[in-house]
């Protein structure tokens, strides 16, 4: 599909056009899990914009066993090197301060290299600067490309993402949250899996088309519904349902 995430339409496009992809995708699934025969794991390999890998993250779910690959690009192969080591504890942390009283909160995924404030959306920018938006930083200690090399890496940034939903959730207990993610896909899959239906709250996912672009909204996920996140008034917006 041709990459025009620039249009202010790009993804309520693409949720229309998909839809009854997505809904098949969804009811395979369900129909999966209900046969008595089914594989005891799904091997899932992403490789997508982060928007879709996010959705496609909270539509598998943790009701199975879920293994997650990550593509290394230099050595041009999805499988795991066997000389590499696992990151050690304390590789992935959060960062921010977790107050109560905002209804809204900026999640960033900083794994792959740190995030430039600046292609922040500008009113994004001026919250965090009056500091009416508490900005929750997942981060690794060494960002890079090949920050997620072994499994272990995987079950450790796991880990600090469900760290970070709780405090977002339990602690701080806002009604909706801005994602802003560079992170590798396998990350992102995982911390859609995270996402427990009719559980979170609302997750507006924000996408950077590219480096000379802002971060901008692309896809809301909410408990039962993803839609796309066109400005209001901008027309008539697209929903699929999640189960």
């Amino acid at each position: 599909q041709r990459d025009d995430r620039t249009q202010p339409d790009f993804w309520r496009h693409l949720l229309h056009e998909h839809a009854l992809e997505l809904d098949a995708f969804m009811r395979e699934l369900i129909a999966y899990r209900e046969q008595d025969d089914y594989a005891e794991v799904l091997s899932v390999f992403p490789l997508h914009s982060m928007p879709l890998l996010l959705l496609t993250g909270r539509m598998v779910g943790e009701a199975r066993k879920v293994e997650v690959f990550q593509y290394h690009r230099h050595r041009s192969t999805w499988c795991w090197d066997s000389a590499a080591r696992p990151k050690p504890a304390g590789e992935f942390y959060l960062e921010g301060e977790s107050r109560v009283g905002s209804t809204e909160a900026l999640l960033s995924i900083e794994l792959t290299a740190a995030l430039d404030e600046q292609a922040l959306p500008s009113h994004l920018q001026e919250a965090v600067h009056q500091n009416t938006v508490p900005w929750i930083r997942l981060r690794a200690t060494a960002p890079n490309n090949a920050c997620i090399g072994h499994p272990d890496d995987l079950e450790q940034f796991t880990a600090i993402a469900r760290q970070a939903i709780a405090v977002i959730q339990d602690s701080m207990r806002v009604a909706k949250v801005h994602l802003i993610p560079v992170a590798p896909a396998s990350t992102l899959f995982r911390f859609g899996q995270l996402l427990q239906p009719g559980h979170h709250c609302k997750y507006v996912i924000h996408d950077r088309p590219h480096h000379a672009a802002s971060f901008m909204p692309a896809l809301i996920i909410e408990g039962q519904q993803a839609t796309d996140a066109m400005a209001p008034g901008s027309g008539r917006t697209t929903s699929i349902q999640l189960r």
